[in-house]
């Protein structure tokens, strides 16, 4: 295939195979297979060259398997740390029965509402319970995760104010930041920075310095910060972003809006979080949940990405669910869609609704209160040890950044005990996060891991 045959519209890179080939020094692609591929795992006929038949039966390769896994070290929650914005939280049994079966866990897209009901209102009551959360009067039916959700929300402000640039905090985590150049490298939007007060907070005047000068769509404001700092700076910013024409997105820890006013309610435009603290295991990194919610504009609400299950009446007048502008997603649009977001998160989704149902407000409130009181104990006996603290004076919530040498063999020598101290932001830049499965017991024993490495005692 040479360059510029276009055997379809919508695939335009079929006709480059020949040059990309080419480029790496191949003919065809079996050539970069059998040098991708090791030897050992090669099938010519159907059959591994470098095993025996009997190799390949069933109950062979699971026992291969099994003998693998086991050599996994597996930790228990209580002694996991690792902060960001995927934490150990507790999943109920309840919730894991509920989305499990089959009627949630194999449902496709519920295009269809006449065979779809039960699906389409377990969504609406999610959009419900996230939209009171978040302070917003429209939540759509879930993201990706919390990352492509607030790329999405930098693509929904480019697209309503048409000017070329975000703008973002410095402490915003590294993940989320390239998640955002990978997502505004296509439009070519810019990705600009505003600082972080010494207090880590956001930097006020530098915030609304910029905004004035570079006049970005957006502008990003996280609570907490990706360092974990709980400030009260949050509407003073939002106002800042509105006075220079400019979209406030809110990037939020679900779990703190139950200790402080929501986003929505004090004029954020767009509201974003990572809902995997909303009964989610953290499996390894995924699947998650992106939280997407906007408050009650119709410029907003024709420009938002995902899916939107609304309440009707059928023709005998009985209640019922359905999708409903759809002139947004990509099986109508095609490329002109807001978002290619598909099956997306669904699952993920009613796991949200179901913990939250769980919890009701009383239990989210405990549990919140419950969290801050972990973070604030972590924090004072970090002090207490000499741990090189990023923001010792400023409140934490979940997530605590320091400083610490050789964070690598640190981190390894942590494992070796029994314990995932930390997870690597950038040098010896580390965070730790502290959640309800965490005892002050098993907050003792990191920090006393800590001090030792660190000479604190």
């Amino acid at each position: 295939m040479g360059r510029g045959v276009n055997l379809h519209p919508w695939l335009p890179n079929l006709g480059y195979y020949a040059k990309m080939l080419s480029t790496l020094g191949f003919q065809e692609v079996g050539e970069l297979l059998r040098e991708a591929i090791p030897q050992g795992l090669l099938v010519d006929d159907g059959v591994f060259k470098s095993l025996p038949r009997y190799a390949l039966m069933p109950w062979n390769i699971e026992r291969t398997v099994k003998s693998k896994l086991l050599r996994n070290p597996l930790y228990e929650p209580s002694r996991v740390f690792a902060g960001g914005p995927i934490c150990p939280h507790y999943v109920h049994p309840v919730t894991l029965y509920i989305i499990s079966r089959g009627e949630f866990l194999t449902a496709y897209t519920p295009y269809q509402p006449e065979v779809n009901q039960g699906v389409l209102q377990a969504l609406f009551e999610y959009q419900s319970l996230l939209s009171e959360l978040l302070g917003v009067e429209v939540v759509n039916a879930g993201m990706y995760d919390g990352a492509t959700a607030l790329g999405e929300a930098a693509l929904m402000a480019v697209r309503i104010k048409r000017k070329k640039s975000i703008l973002m905090p410095e402490s915003l985590h590294p993940q989320y930041k390239a998640v955002l150049r990978t997502y505004l490298y296509g439009p070519d939007v810019k990705l600009l920075e505003y600082k972080t007060d010494f207090d880590g907070s956001p930097n006020l005047e530098d915030l609304e310095e910029k905004v004035r000068s570079l006049k970005p769509s957006g502008a990003i404001l996280e609570l907490p910060t990706s360092e974990g700092v709980l400030h009260d700076k949050l509407k003073e910013a939002i106002e800042i972003a509105h006075l220079n024409d400019a979209l406030a997105i809110s990037l939020v820890e679900p779990l703190v809006l139950a200790l402080v006013k929501p986003p929505g309610e004090i004029g954020s435009d767009i509201v974003v979080a990572e809902g995997q603290s909303l009964g989610l295991p953290m499996s390894g990194g995924g699947s998650r949940l992106g939280v997407f919610g906007i408050k009650w504009d119709r410029t907003l609400l024709r420009q938002l990405p995902g899916r939107l299950v609304g309440s009707t009446l059928d023709a005998e007048g009985k209640r019922g669910f359905m999708l409903i502008l759809q002139t947004r997603e990509q099986h109508i649009k095609r490329e002109k869609a807001t978002s290619n977001i598909t099956t997306n998160a669904s699952l993920n989704a009613i796991a949200a609704a179901v913990h939250l149902a769980l919890l009701g407000r009383n239990g989210l409130s405990y549990l919140s209160a419950l969290i801050y009181e972990r973070t604030q104990y972590a924090l004072k006996l970090m002090r207490q040890h000499g741990i090189n603290l990023r923001y010792p004076d400023s409140k934490h919530f979940k997530n605590v950044t320091y400083d610490i040498e050789n964070p690598k063999s640190v981190f390894m020598s942590a494992c070796s005990q029994g314990i995932l101290p930390f997870s690597i932001l950038a040098g010896s830049r580390v965070v730790s996060c502290f959640t309800e499965l965490h005892a002050h017991s098993d907050i003792d024993a990191l920090v006393r891991f800590l001090s030792k490495v660190e000479g604190g005692d």
